[in-house]
């Protein structure tokens, strides 16, 4: 079961809970005022929810509902949260506005035949009737968001992203603040390894007649032919799995083996748009 929701609430508690549902191709929406009994009952209802779908869910509700008391170490692994899921797949987006939920809307209205009212947004008349649709409309773009999600092969994006949001909410709460020089220091140690890697076995090709550039070759098959080359055997393929198991092979050679270690360690975090020089 798949669980729309939104909650409304001030810097002292939450206000209004609102969920929505699909019966038959129908979306459903309701909100109520927040008490014990209604809260419970929420929380009972997320509880056999299989996917608990929001917009800014887990680093705002999800805190609120902690700062409130509630355990929601069994909420958070289950929450698709539509910002990040829209961040995954259209990241070139980021910073113009199109991340706030009425965009969202027009943005992703993959339902043919079919368009969402707009015009749910009533925060000095009626906040009930806002929770409702804020949440209905997270789960109406839901579907379109997986859809792209799975073509773009972005799943294992969506997971770290939403583990992380968890881990920064909570550190927003604590007071804690990345350090950006330290930032700034492993991003300058990684791209002096991932030049270091790139020179040492060749792992770039030239390309370009009038401006030639040095264009990293090790995301491509042609790495395959440099292993070939320099050490005598040739992988079946590139995936980190098959460079694993060649590392964990007794027979293999010392310098191989420095050089299968150098293939891991670029495929960790490396990225080929820290090194590109001219020729």
């Amino acid at each position: 079961m798949i669980i729309g929701s939104d909650l409304e609430w001030n810097r002292e508690a939450i206000d209004v809970l609102g969920l929505s549902w699909d019966v038959a191709g129908s979306l459903r929406a309701t909100a109520t005022g927040r008490d014990e009994r209604t809260l419970s009952q929420y929380l009972d209802t997320l509880k056999r929810a299989t996917t608990v779908v929001g917009q800014n869910y887990l680093d705002a509700d999800c805190r609120q509902l902690a700062k409130e008391g509630v355990d929601v170490g069994w909420l958070e692994p289950k929450v698709a949260d539509i910002r990040l899921m829209m961040h995954a797949v259209n990241g070139h987006l980021a910073g113009t506005g199109s991340y706030d939920l009425r965009s969202i809307v027009l943005l992703l209205n993959g339902r043919q035949g079919q368009r969402f009212p707009l015009d749910w947004k009533q925060y000095a008349s009626d906040l009930h009737k806002t929770c409702a649709m804020d949440a209905a409309a997270a789960l109406w773009c839901y579907p379109t968001l997986s859809r792209l999600v799975t073509a773009h092969k972005l799943e294992k994006t969506i997971t770290i992203s939403h583990s992380c949001a968890s881990i920064f909410a909570r550190m927003r709460e604590q007071g804690v603040r990345l350090d950006r020089k330290v930032l700034e220091a492993i991003y300058i140690a990684r791209k002096a390894k991932t030049e270091e890697i790139i020179e040492k076995y060749h792992l770039w090709e030239e390309r370009g007649v009038k401006k030639v550039k040095r264009v990293p070759i090790w995301r491509s098959d042609k790495i395959l032919d440099v292993c070939e080359q320099q050490f005598g055997f040739k992988p079946k393929d590139r995936k980190r799995q098959t460079w694993a198991k060649l590392l964990n092979n007794p027979a293999l050679a010392p310098d191989a083996r420095e050089f299968v270690e150098a293939i891991i360690d670029l495929g960790k975090g490396a990225n080929d748009a820290l090194w590109l020089g001219s020729a």
